[in-house]
Order: structure tokens, then C-alpha cells, then sequence
């Protein structure tokens, strides 16, 4: 191989992405797809991240363009809790109000190890705050960082993360006159994640409907 082709050969990333823990990827789409909620559902996704460098690395995950907008005098946001824990592990939720620039998740990952992440969106059962139909809105991305490799994963398709304005896919309609819009299941799911009861809503890898609740 010329010397000056291989120096510009990309390098294959060794941070490996899955939704499923069988097919990876260097990244991934959406976590979620747009959706509504109400109080007491725990929306949730399964993400399974595995390094195929040669040597142990550090992984973490940290909260990014977070665009949160309400035109409530108490935003529905501040209610609203981001979950990333490693299977069997603690769950701590972050609420949005303190999610930008977060660091989720860290731990060290040796060569070929895969790590199950849970990630839960939480509104809980108490929620007291009130959405104003004119504006409410959340979005997030997730840096996954392992050694000099990272991807970003956007909460939902569609539109650019940290721009609020910009129309929600899949729901025929813009951020006006919806409560909440962020997301559906694309993978694993189980409500044994919190150690307080909630109502679930979510899809598996098909493609089905998501209901809404009451």
C-alpha cells in the first residue's frame, strides 16, 4: 500500500454502538422519537456501548445541547429527570434544569468488554407543574466518549439538538400547542429500573405505535 494513501486512511473507530447488543456501529440515531407524556411515565432505551481497542479505556457520557423552553411560570423541565445507569447498578436522575454539561456515566472499559446502559426519561407521579400549550419543549444529546473516540446521539430525529423552534418530526405539528414532546422506545425496556412504581409507554425494535396515557 503507498505509504501516502495509508497515511490518510481514516482509523476505525474502537467505540462501538448498539441498540440491540447484535448489529454495532460507530454511531447511532435517535435515543427517542417524538412523543407525549404525562406525569408518571418512565420512557426508556437501551444502549449497549463495547470497546474493541487492544487496551482498556475510560467511557463517559455527558449531557449536551440541552434546549428546554415553557412558557409556564413553572416549567414542566424542572420536574423532568434524565436517567443513564449501567444495568444492576443505582439509578440517579438528573433533572433538566442541571443537565447541560452533566457527566452521566464513567467507568473503564477493558478490550472487547460491553456495557449495558440503561437511559430513562422520568416524569414522575407528582409532577405539579402545568405546560403551556404555546411553548414547552426538551431536547438533549448524549457525548459517548471512549479513549479518542466519541459519538453524539441526539434525543430525537429530525431537527438539530438545542434548537427548540424547529417543527417535532413524526407529530404533524410544531412545538406550539404541545405539552411535551421526546420520545419512544427503540430498544429494551423494563420498569425494574426505579425502585418507585411507574406507568411505562414505549415500543420495542419494531416500529409500533405509541399510545398516549391519562
Amino acid at each position: 500500500m503507498d505509504d501516502a494513501y495509508a497515511a490518510d486512511s481514516p482509523v476505525a473507530s474502537q467505540l462501538r454502538l448498539s441498540y440491540d447488543g447484535v448489529t454495532w456501529h460507530d454511531d447511532l440515531p435517535a435515543l427517542f422519537e417524538p412523543a407525549t407524556l404525562v406525569p408518571g411515565d418512565v420512557l426508556m432505551t437501551t444502549l449497549f456501548v463495547r470497546n474493541d481497542s487492544e487496551d482498556a479505556a475510560t467511557l463517559t457520557i455527558i449531557a449536551e445541547d440541552v434546549a428546554l423552553a415553557s412558557s409556564s411560570p413553572d416549567p414542566f423541565y424542572d420536574e423532568l429527570a434524565l436517567v443513564v445507569r449501567e444495568q444492576g447498578s443505582a439509578s440517579v436522575e438528573v433533572s433538566f434544569s442541571e443537565l447541560s454539561d452533566a457527566q452521566l456515566y464513567g467507568s473503564r472499559v477493558d478490550p472487547t468488554q460491553v456495557v449495558a446502559l440503561d437511559i430513562a426519561l422520568v416524569f414522575p407521579h407528582d409532577a405539579t407543574s402545568g405546560a403551556d400549550l404555546r411553548v414547552d419543549r426538551a431536547s438533549f444529546a448524549l457525548r459517548v466518549t471512549l479513549a479518542h473516540d466519541e459519538a453524539i446521539i441526539p434525543s430525537e430525529p429530525g431537527d438539530q439538538p438545542g434548537d427548540p423552534d424547529e417543527p417535532l418530526p413524526g407529530t404533524g405539528g410544531t412545538a406550539a400547542g404541545l405539552w411535551w414532546a421526546l420520545a419512544a422506545i427503540t430498544a429494551g425496556m423494563t420498569a425494574l429500573l426505579f425502585d418507585r412504581p411507574r406507568a411505562t409507554i414505549g415500543r420495542g425494535t419494531s416500529h409500533g405505535r405509541l399510545g398516549k396515557r391519562s
